[in-house]
């Protein structure tokens, strides 16, 4: 299911540009460490990713939290040259917010278009937080 479709590649060609898209989110999906890494449809329980050729499949994990009200979500994507850069805001619960008592594991899936070479993941008052090659294309 695609969630919301975020920012656009800007390209050289006269081709249409690429979007990033959400393709999923949650808060019991990502990995028990933070970080990213990519992965392949049906790697995940809970979301049904839907499989496109011409995407790559980038899960952003926020690792395992002890309370509720942790998020991670897409802000922005922009492209210089053949590097996507993608804007995360990556959300924690007040010392005063009233959460659910329950481990949790959020994450955010995107949809990285593969004509990309390189994606960044930044947050604007921390810079890059990683830098991944864009995986080619299975035949």
């Amino acid at each position: 299911m695609v969630v919301a479709l975020q920012g656009c590649l800007s390209t050289q060609s006269d081709r249409e540009p690429a979007a990033v898209e959400v393709l999923g989110q949650g808060n019991r999906c990502g990995d028990l460490e933070t970080g990213a890494r990519w992965i392949e449809p049906g790697a995940l329980e809970g979301l049904d990713l839907e499989h496109k050729a011409d995407r790559a499949l980038l899960l952003i994990s926020q690792g395992e939290r002890p309370t509720g009200g942790y998020g991670v979500n897409l802000d922005e994507t922009t492209v210089d040259g053949d590097t996507v850069i993608v804007y995360l805001r990556l959300q924690a619960p007040g010392d005063d917010e009233l959460v659910t008592q329950a481990l949790t594991r959020p994450c955010l899936v995107l949809g990285i278009p593969r004509d990309a070479a390189v994606v960044e993941l930044r947050q604007r008052e921390g810079g890059v937080l990683a830098s991944l090659e864009v995986p080619e294309r299975d035949e």
